[in-house]
């Protein structure tokens, strides 16, 4: 699997855990939604393909299929803090990650904020 999926308020937060992106995996990820019955917005991490640039999270409206039209870019300090315990959590994403070796250690020693 190439994306990690959780709910998040009433989101769904779907993060990378690669290099890989997981805006490759939409058609999988339309027969995960469809099987819990969700509509709503998608956001999508993309920390493990972009690093920690200013396009890293991706939002898309969901509803029996991902409306293209309604991706757009978006910033949350919350939803930044919230995702890097999860990446620091999860070591082995952060290893597989479009990042430097030096970038990751760099990453993974900052304590959060």
């Amino acid at each position: 699997m190439k994306y990690h999926l959780r709910r998040l308020e009433d989101k769904l937060l779907v993060s990378s855990v690669s290099y890989e992106s997981p805006l490759h995996e939409l058609s999988s990820l339309t027969c995960e939604l469809l099987s819990f019955d969700f509509h709503g917005e998608v956001i999508f991490d993309l920390f493990c393909v972009n690093g920690l640039s200013k396009n890293r999270f991706v939002s898309i409206f969901f509803d029996k299929e991902f409306n293209r039209k309604t991706k757009k870019p978006i910033k949350s300090k919350h939803l930044e803090d919230v995702q890097s315990d999860f990446y620091r959590r999860n070591e082995s994403y952060v290893l597989a990650s479009v990042m430097t070796p030096s970038m990751q250690n760099r990453f993974l020693s900052t304590s959060a904020r």
